[in-house]
């Protein structure tokens, strides 16, 4: 008689900080975030959380953080996920605020094949010089320069770090050029979310991306974003900052984040209060 075949059971999710880079999963390492929310920084500076996604022919960062998540301070954790600096063959963008798009630039000028990645509408804006989107008007003294030429993604398309696939996901609301990428990684459904749904962290419940007119927050269609999201959830939430989410802990954050937009929407005469309301 044959053996009987048994499913092979799928890795844990590691998701506590350490002052290392973790591996999450076998394919997706945690490299780089600063201090925010108290977590033990990884990198200098007020970048975001970079995610590195492991390829068999190339790896993808998703997010490269500021000015410190440059090539050079970078690459010694990326060593120590099995990774290297010349492996990186695309970045993927979450939106284009400085703290996740601040140290494409110094990978393009290192590694001129290099692809960087962004939501069609931030390619727009960068290539008209319109910096909104960006946040850097936050500090006058900022010298960011945006990333070269990047290559605009669109809800729905397919990106590929074979094995991998990952499918591009709107989720406008925080800036209107937010995006999330998910797919099915060493058996999980993940998704990278980066500011637009950061969820529970702490003791503070349903964290989400600032609101401000500056780079055209929108409250009402990020609430609309929220409730999609919240009936569909992925298995494994990275977020733009703080702690990664698996299991039931993604879909309460996703309850806990959609009801403080409800919140921040039922204040009475918010459209006439605050300028993060539009005609959507």
């Amino acid at each position: 008689m044959k053996a009987s075949k048994t499913a092979r059971p799928r890795p844990r999710p590691q998701t506590k900080p350490t002052h290392e880079p973790t591996l999450v999963l076998p394919s997706i390492a945690w490299v780089g975030r600063s201090g925010w929310g108290g977590l033990p920084p990884l990198t200098d500076g007020a970048g975001a959380n970079i995610w590195l996604l492991r390829g068999t022919e190339f790896d993808v960062l998703i997010d490269c953080g500021s000015e410190s998540g440059n090539p050079l301070r970078l690459n010694r954790r990326l060593r120590a996920v099995g990774s290297a600096r010349h492996r990186i063959g695309e970045i993927w963008l979450t939106h284009s605020h400085t703290d996740h798009s601040g140290g494409a630039l110094r990978w393009q000028e290192r590694y001129p094949r290099l692809r960087c990645r962004l939501a069609e509408i931030g390619c727009d804006f960068l290539q008209r010089g319109d910096l909104r989107l960006t946040g850097v008007a936050m500090d006058p003294h900022s010298r960011f320069i945006p990333p070269r030429r990047p290559i605009p993604v669109r809800e729905g398309e397919v990106l590929l770090c074979p094995p991998w696939k990952l499918t591009v996901v709107a989720l406008p609301g925080h800036a209107p050029d937010c995006v999330g990428y998910r797919g099915e990684v060493d058996g999980w459904d993940v998704m990278f979310t980066g500011d637009a749904i950061i969820g529970d962290q702490g003791k503070v419940r349903g964290n989400v991306g600032w609101l401000d007119g500056l780079w055209l927050s929108d409250a009402p269609l990020y609430e609309r974003m929220l409730a999609a999201a919240t009936r569909h959830p992925p298995e494994v939430m990275l977020p733009g900052h703080g702690v990664p989410h698996a299991g039931a802990t993604v879909r309460r954050s996703l309850r806990n984040c959609l009801w403080r937009l409800k919140q921040v929407n039922a204040i009475p005469s918010a459209p006439s209060m605050f300028p993060f309301y539009r005609n959507t």
